[in-house]
């Protein structure tokens, strides 16, 4: 009898047979041998004992898809990619899922072109158990995933486009199961219009029309995946719709003369179909009455703010607005003072102007000061129109309110006042404004001509320090600087600290505002500190950007008057905690980045002169300082000459200081000259304040720009 098992080696050991499956039952071994058998099909053997059934079972996978982010494209492959999360995990009835080994590849973009049999990406294969022993995997092949060496995690940065991941795993009796998924990454974020604002101006042709492309009121529009130049412009959501075309009927149509304001909508469209649209209008002329003729009616006039009548920096962003019969007809952006509104027929209209930007100029701790006065009874304003400049909040009554938000604004705590517009335009008739009207009736004959000029006042401005004409300004003396006080120490990395702040000159004042600035390197921090041994009554801080690195304050006496502080007295307390050793007034100093060192005295305004002792270099009045510093010519118009001498330490510090305290220029000067020349061309005419520092001394010059 033929003893030799085709099972067994000839040592007696089993023979390796990659469809032998064992069952050991009550200490015997049984080895079945299956032939034939298709991956991914479990597998039976019918024993001669109908008890008896064994089943296989082949693992089984499953494959996670979670949180993705918008494309973004790549500089320097040119590619878009997105972020994936996609993992798989397996169980099987045999096999612990740390034993299972995993292998994935991917085919990019589905196509069956790849390094590997057609596949582009290879990782694997591996167990967890095997990685936690020190095993890496025989191949990792995928430079857009996240860990190259785990096959069981595929997250991370693939290219736009539908790819295919396969997933292979296998148990420890050699049992494989094979899962395949497509997945897509896509584009699916709009572009970012941005269009020609205000009025696109083209002029009508002899042929009697004119066409405008989508294309030419592009100002920029970008896309997080496709290129500018593959970007697609089209009118009012027609695809098809690349080009308008405006005619002589159109004209006839909307019953116009020789302009014509045709409103749009420009739509971007980038690769993926994204899209979105802004808004914007195509003002059509016909100067040479090729569509008819001219009805020859004219508005026009000038926006100012001081008694110059041409503060460009107060006339800019100015709209002007003309409707008839309710209906808005026209409207212009004003940015150099002028407006006009052309060839309109007769009718009745109504012009109005408006202008809600910049809403921190010209208000002050003054304004505080009087608005409060009026509010107490103290000092009643001068006139009715002082009233409604102090409304800010539009309660048709004057009360403490205003003054809070007044101060929130000073203090940068709120970004414009929450019911009113920032600035309020009124319409001027024989040098007198209408007040407190805000727009004006005009009946228009045909051919006549009207001048309406609009003036701006700042709401909050009570001072009228918007124009100078009127305003009591003081440009003080660097000896006339009101001085804060600190003590100089050295602190250390994790101290926490109260920091005292006196005053040897406090003398007189109403109020005060600036800007503490700390580098947040050094500093952290903590809190205001309401002690009994403070002098002033309520000094408020400002906290928003703290975090930053800036503290704004400001403080008036809200019923006693002009206050006096003897040089021990402690005027506010700060805590500081130290990040890093140093000496303190390397840390803090006083300025106006956000909100603009301001004194209140007599009720009057005085500009940029609050300096920190010990950290801040207050100027030696015995010094000859005409000799150290030369300015010519005065006024200034195109250019500025400073002549320094020798004695001087560079670098130098320069500031520009508009008549309002704000900062508008800032120029450093790092080695040393004889002669400086600066261009003053992109300066608004006015009095400028000049502010030269070098690292011991201080100098303030006045000037005057005029254009």
């Amino acid at each position: 009898m033929n003893t030799k098992s085709p099972f067994l080696k000839e040592n007696g050991a089993l023979a390796d047979m990659p469809n032998l499956y064992f069952l050991r039952v009550q200490n015997l071994l049984l080895v079945f041998l299956f032939l034939g058998m298709n991956t991914g099909v479990a597998k039976s053997i019918h024993l001669r004992n109908p008890l008896h059934k064994i089943v296989a079972e082949r693992p089984v996978i499953r494959i996670e898809v979670g949180n993705c982010t918008p494309a973004v494209r790549d500089s320097l492959s040119q590619l878009c990619f997105g972020s994936l999360s996609i993992k798989a995990s397996a169980t099987d009835d045999d096999t612990p899922e740390d034993d299972l080994n995993f292998e994935y590849k991917i085919d990019l973009y589905n196509d069956g072109v790849g390094a590997y049999n057609g596949y582009d990406c290879w990782v694997g294969k591996v167990s967890k158990n095997q990685l936690k022993a020190g095993m890496d995997p025989s191949n990792d092949f995928n430079i857009y995933t996240t860990n190259r060496n785990y096959p069981f995690d595929a997250s991370g940065r693939y290219p736009v486009g539908i790819h295919k991941i396969c997933w292979f795993v296998e148990d420890t009796s050699g049992l494989s199961t094979t899962l395949c998924e497509l997945f897509e990454i896509k584009d699916c974020q709009a572009p970012t219009p941005y269009i020609i604002s205000g009025l696109f101006n083209v002029q009508m042709k002899t042929n009697g029309c004119i066409g405008v492309f989508a294309k030419d009121l592009n100002l920029g529009s970008q896309d997080n995946c496709t290129t500018d130049k593959n970007l697609r412009y089209y009118f009012n959501g027609d695809q098809m719709l690349t080009e308008l075309i405006v005619c002589c009927d159109d004209f006839v149509a909307a019953g116009a003369n020789n302009e014509l304001i045709v409103e749009v909508q420009l739509w971007v469209e980038d690769e993926e179909g994204n899209s979105d649209h802004a808004k914007t209008e195509i003002l059509v002329t016909d100067p040479l009455g090729i569509c008819g003729g001219h009805f020859g009616g004219k508005i026009m006039g000038e926006v100012y703010s001081i008694f110059e009548r041409k503060d460009t920096i107060s006339s800019k962003n100015v709209i002007v607005e003309l409707l008839t019969n309710n209906t808005l007809k026209k409207f212009q952006l004003v940015n150099d003072g002028n407006y006009q509104f052309g060839d309109l027929p007769s009718a009745n209209y109504t012009l109005r102007a408006s202008k809600d930007d910049d809403p921190n100029a010209f208000v002050s701790i003054c304004d505080m000061v009087a608005i409060n006065k009026h509010s107490l009874g103290i000092k009643s304003f001068d006139n009715s129109f002082q009233t409604i400049l102090a409304d800010v909040n539009n309660s048709q009554t004057i009360t403490a309110a205003d003054v809070r938000e007044i101060r929130n604004l000073i203090l940068r705590e709120i970004d414009k006042f929450p019911k009113m517009p920032a600035w309020l335009v009124f319409p001027v008739i024989d040098s007198i404004p209408r007040i407190p009207n805000l727009s004006i009736e005009l009946d228009l004959k045909s051919f006549e001509k009207k001048i309406v000029d609009f003036r701006a006042y700042k709401l909050g401005d009570v001072n009228d320090l918007v124009s100078s004409d009127t305003a009591i300004i003081i440009i003080p003396e660097p000896k006339d600087s009101l001085v804060f006080v600190i003590q100089n120490k050295q602190i250390r990395k994790g101290e926490k600290m109260k920091v005292d702040f006196y005053s040897n000159n406090f003398n007189y004042i109403e109020g005060y505002q600036f800007t503490m600035k700390f580098n947040r390197a050094a500093l952290k921090f903590d809190s205001i500190l309401n002690n009994s041994g403070i002098t002033l009554t309520d000094p408020i801080f400002g906290l928003r950007y703290a975090d930053m690195g800036y503290i704004t304050t400001c403080w008036m006496d809200l019923a006693s008057g002009p206050r006096s502080a003897m040089p021990d007295d402690i005027l506010f307390t700060i805590a500081f905690e130290a990040l890093e050793d140093g000496a303190l007034c390397d840390f803090i100093r006083i300025n106006g980045d956000l909100t603009p060192e301001q004194v209140c005295k007599d009720s009057a305004l005085v500009l940029h002169n609050i300096v920190l002792d010990a950290c801040d270099v207050i100027i030696n009045t015995q010094e000859k300082t005409s000799d150290l510093v030369t300015i010519f010519p005065n006024p200034i118009r195109n250019e500025i000459h400073f002549q320094f001498s020798e004695s001087l330490r560079f670098p130098l510090e320069i500031e520009f200081i508009s008549s309002n305290g704000k900062i508008i220029a800032h120029k450093n000067i790092r080695q040393f000259t004889s002669h400086w020349i600066c261009e003053t061309e992109s300066l608004a005419p006015g009095v400028y304040i000049l502010n030269i520092r070098d690292d011991r001394r201080q100098f303030v010059r006045k000037v005057m720009l005029a254009h």
